[in-house]
């Protein structure tokens, strides 16, 4: 595994030069729908949380099932295993799946739309395609990357985004013949590690970041690059697509979110404050 990028302030001036953004902080109503609104008045769930999974290694990625209450975990010695979590979390977590996948550490995970196929990938350069219910592997590409692959992601059964730690963005059908070379979208536009990818829900946009601090906007469909924003002055950590895919949220070292309104990933339209925290990832909840 490459050693973490070091962690960078984000840069006032480059904030204040763009006079025209908004840079005020987003009140909750800006989130808010109107069935949110209309539950002000109910009690507040009792939530339990599940009881804690340990493990003796450390994990480079987790992922929640699409359908069922099911989380999955890739560590850094290859090992993929799964739990089940009882609804009620009045049980321990079960273990599912617990198999020697790759022949170095994980370096990222995804399901499938319908949850019945697990994407991985490692830092053996390997992209995996298991069975979710019985771990067998359902197809294997020895090779499928020239330098490791570090992030990856899935809105369709059978088309992988991929991103590595030479910049370059891949996408793989795994129903061609030969589904390495048939989908490369961008060899070396960038020469900094690609740290994460997202497939828009209709499989046509692709939007990456990199450790350059940029935002790539790719055409699936039609295999080509967009747009690339400017450097935003602080390393870009993890991407989602909120409010109907018509925002997309990036998390950065400083703590702050950046928004940018979908097919304008230019510059940002917005900016959350953050507390100075480093957020890693994000995840979508509803």
């Amino acid at each position: 595994m490459s050693p973490s990028p070091k962690l960078s302030n984000c840069s006032t001036e480059h904030v204040n030069k763009d006079k025209n953004m908004n840079k005020s902080r987003m009140s909750d109503s800006d989130w808010s729908t109107d069935s949110e609104a209309e539950s002000d008045s109910e009690v507040p769930l009792d939530l339990t949380a599940p009881k804690a999974i340990k493990l003796e290694v450390p994990v480079f990625d987790a992922k929640f099932h699409p359908e069922e209450c099911l989380v999955v975990a890739g560590d850094l010695e290859g090992r993929i295993q799964a739990w089940r979590i009882d609804e009620e979390c009045s049980e321990a977590p079960k273990t599912h799946i617990s198999v020697k996948a790759h022949a170095d550490s994980i370096r990222g995970l995804c399901f499938a739309p319908s949850g019945k196929k697990l994407f991985s990938i490692g830092s053996d350069k390997q992209l995996l395609i298991s069975d979710v219910e019985t771990s067998s592997p359902i197809l294997a590409l020895q090779d499928a990357f020239d330098d490791a692959p570090y992030c990856i992601s899935s809105t369709h059964e059978h088309i992988i985004a991929t991103g590595d730690e030479a910049g370059v963005v891949r996408l793989f059908d795994i129903r061609k013949k030969n589904p390495i070379d048939e989908l490369l979208i961008d060899d070396g536009r960038c020469e900094d590690t690609i740290k994460d990818v997202q497939m828009s829900e209709d499989g046509k946009y692709l939007i990456a970041i990199s450790d350059d601090g940029t935002v790539s906007a790719y055409n699936c469909k039609r295999h080509m690059f967009l747009m690339e924003s400017e450097s935003m002055g602080t390393d870009l950590c993890s991407i989602a697509t909120v409010k109907g895919e018509t925002k997309t949220l990036v998390t950065t070292s400083s703590g702050q979110i950046q928004v940018y309104n979908y097919k304008g990933w230019g510059h940002p339209s917005d900016i959350i404050p953050g507390q100075g925290f480093h957020k890693n990832t994000n995840a979508k909840l509803t």
